[in-house]
């Protein structure tokens, strides 16, 4: 049975292999990804590689992204453990089990208060092993702005379409945002400016609880210059003036 060494090192001198993993297990991830993560205002990723112990050939890799989160208004460390991969030939008896207790065993040398991930079914059982908690459930809100993308899940041809437009103005009447005014308006952010941390730092002395760093930095590079999605950031400003609310 083949033995692994797992190391921790500087992942630019993998940057090749690791393009070629996600190829193979994370398919239509940009190669921008990789110089995004370690441009992260929280710090670099931290990533950890497995290698066959008689030809060094690199197996499997996993890497820990920091990131910043606010307890009870306390500026704490955490880390999202990602990129969790490992080659064909070694997804049986190879080094995936120990890819994840190592990281579990370092966690406090790099000074991380806390690391979580959100693993998939297949890899739910190997988490609990490796010794993650099942701690939350993660719920996800979601409206549709336009029906017909998700109407064509289930119809065929232009139905879809028609239906479309009958629901969507069906919901129009009956969403409450229809009726809201705010004597307010609304507008596109391209980049966030020093007046977003104003907001953030009110927020902070007020907030109870665990939740992110929404620092102008930290949202500008999570989701401005994000290279797997284009985000759009949208503004509520007073009528009277531009002031950010």
């Amino acid at each position: 049975m083949a033995r692994f060494n797992i190391i921790q090192s500087d992942p630019v001198q993998y940057k090749d292999l690791i393009l070629e993993f996600w190829k193979d297990n994370l398919p239509g991830t940009p190669p921008g990804r990789f110089d995004w993560m370690q441009e992260n205002p929280a710090g670099p990723a931290i990533w950890f590689f497995a290698f066959e112990e008689t030809n060094n050939e690199l197996v499997g890799t996993i890497s820990i992204m920091p990131r910043e989160m606010v307890l009870n208004g306390k500026l704490i460390k955490a880390g999202i453990v990602g990129d969790f991969m490992v080659s064909n030939d070694y997804r049986v008896f190879g080094p995936a089990l120990s890819l994840q207790k190592v990281v579990l065993e370092s966690m406090s040398i790099y000074g991380f208060d806390y690391v979580y991930t959100i693993p998939n079914q297949a890899s739910f059982k190997m988490n609990q092993r490796a010794g993650y908690v099942d701690a939350v459930k993660l719920v996800h809100f979601i409206k549709p702005l336009r029906s017909a993308q998700y109407l064509q899940k289930y119809l065929n041809g232009k139905l879809p379409v028609y239906l479309g437009y009958v629901l969507d103005f069906v919901l129009k009447i009956f969403s409450r945002e229809s009726y809201f005014l705010s004597g307010r308006h609304f507008d596109e952010i391209k980049i966030m400016n020093d007046s977003f941390d104003v907001i953030w730092e009110e927020v902070r002395k007020v907030e109870t609880g665990l939740y992110g760093n929404h620092s102008a930095e930290y949202i500008n590079w999570r989701y401005l210059r994000n290279p797997l999605s284009a985000f759009k950031i949208i503004a509520l400003r007073s009528k009277s003036g531009d002031a950010l609310l």
